[in-house]
């Protein structure tokens, strides 16, 4: 007669490519379909004919834990297992009287892969002279009822934020955002993320990591703004994480930074000096300057225009596309919802325009690359060979987005309403109007002055004093003035 072999579950684990655990969990009173086992006393035997018949009667799927797959589903799974205990854990309260304060310990019993058997932990509840045994007690219960549904942590390769951003974050998240709000994350990756957060585990990264981070760009002395973008930029990489499951909560959400410094307001310039600096330009950077002054569109917006967007029987304009860095993507989605309104001259205008471009189609460009016909012009062409140039001459600096500003601030203040003008502007909040696009202006002040002096015209002069009362202040300072003058 031939002996027969047993495996130990280590062995029997070793063999099927599974933990330990997957083992137990098939041998527990009450397993539906039970791995085939004996007991060797207390310890647990297989027999591995026994197992293989019993493999090929469940089936593949009884070992599905093992599994090779890929994506973000494979790195979940590595990363975290949500543990069901049936266990249902009850602890015990025990009063510790060996240390100088008595206090009383809670001990329970922790069930996971490495400990199938289970391992014991503690906690100090509180001290004696506190709280009671009862008191101890609720607090036990309190404290097991929430590690009933804790998430247990496996063994994990360690992912650095460098790996996770190379391989997920500019791969999956980047490409589908616009030019230039991957281009702004590319740099500030590269710049001020990498050099700081590269080698950390990206589920080891705390909120007071992020904080001093970003304590230390303030130190270096980066402004608001550029702060902000950062701790967007960290808001971005670490949502994406915990949609992938490898984060619980995110640890840029309550990041706090320094107060806007406050600056003198800036006067946006006047009418005659838009005047000067349009006819001190040449077509067809005039015309586009122009355009953007009475439209109010981002440079982007009108170097995305097309002629088939602009309705001359409707006069008005349809901004659907735009053009970043020579790329085209589509405008913001309330951007496109509502045409710009234009008047019968600029109508006129935009005609004529167009009459210089032999066979103009709906498909064409309406400012082209003055070198390149098939392609739009770009900003920094647009900034450097027409409107910087002409400012220089008039000494004066001025962008395209300034620009914007102007025609922002003058509609308002030439009594066009603010919902209007968000409309015009296309922002999708009017807080953004307000607050960003509306200047301050010397002019508009003045005129304030003198609606403030007017609301009290009825009231020129002082009231009479009598001659009685010469010399006494009525109020509160009467009696100091009373007082006679000591001269030391």
């Amino acid at each position: 007669m031939v002996d027969r072999i047993f495996l130990t579950p280590a062995e029997l684990a070793a063999k099927l490519a599974v933990k330990v655990g997957w083992v137990y969990r098939r041998t527990q009173q009450g397993a539906a379909n039970p791995l085939p086992h004996v007991h060797a006393g207390k310890a647990l035997r297989f027999h591995w004919e026994e197992v293989e018949a019993w493999l090929k009667a469940s089936g593949s799927n009884q070992c599905c834990d093992n599994l090779q797959v890929s994506g973000s589903t494979s790195a979940r799974d590595r990363r975290i297992r949500r543990m069901s205990r049936s266990h249902c854990q009850h602890g015990h309260v025990r009063l510790r009287t060996n240390v100088a304060r008595h206090y009383y310990e809670g001990l329970w019993r922790v069930y996971d892969d490495r400990h199938p058997h289970g391992r014991w932990q503690s906690r100090n509840l509180g001290y004696k002279d506190e709280i009671s045994k009862r008191e101890a007690d609720r607090r036990l219960q309190k404290l097991l009822a929430g590690l009933q549904v804790e998430e247990v942590h496996a063994p994990r390769t360690a992912l650095t934020l460098k790996e996770y951003v190379e391989g997920s974050f500019l791969k999956e998240f980047l490409p589908y955002r616009k030019p230039s709000t991957r281009i702004s994350y590319e740099q500030i990756i590269k710049c001020y993320l990498l050099p700081y957060f590269g080698k950390m585990e990206i589920d080891r990264i705390r909120r007071r990591d992020v904080q001093a981070c970003m304590n230390r760009l303030v130190a270096r002395g980066l402004g608001r703004r550029t702060l902000n973008n950062i701790r967007n930029c960290l808001r971005s990489i670490f949502r994406e994480a915990r949609k992938d499951e490898y984060l619980d909560n995110n640890p840029a959400a309550d990041i706090n930074l320094p107060l806007y410094v406050s600056k003198p307001p800036k006067e946006v310039p006047t009418k005659e000096t838009i005047c000067n600096v349009l006819n001190a330009l040449e077509d067809p950077y005039r015309t586009l300057a122009w355009f953007v002054c009475v439209t109010g569109c981002r440079i982007g917006e009108a170097q995305g225009l097309k002629w088939g967007a602009i309705s001359f029987d409707n006069r008005c304009v349809w901004f659907l596309s735009a053009v970043y860095m020579g790329e085209e993507h589509k405008t913001k989605g309330h951007r496109s919802d509502n045409p710009v309104d234009l008047s019968e001259k600029e109508i006129k205008r935009l005609r004529q325009f167009k009459e210089k471009v032999p066979n103009a189609t709906e498909n064409d460009w309406v400012f082209p690359h003055p070198e390149h016909a098939d392609r739009p012009m770009t900003e920094q062409h647009a900034l450097h060979c027409g409107l910087e140039k002409a400012a220089k001459k008039l000494g004066i600096h001025l962008t395209w987005h300034g620009l914007r500003h102007w025609t922002g601030t003058m509609l308002y203040y030439e009594g066009v309403d603010l919902k209007t003008i968000q409309s015009r502007l296309g922002h999708a909040d009017v807080s953004t109007t307000a607050n960003w696009y509306v200047h301050f202006s010397r002019k508009a002040g003045k005129e304030a002055a003198q609606v403030a002096s007017k609301l009290l015209d009825g009231w020129d002069n002082l009231p009479a004093v009598s001659p009685g009362t010469v010399g006494v202040t009525v109020g509160v300072n009467s009696r100091r003035q009373e007082e006679p003058v000591v001269n030391y």
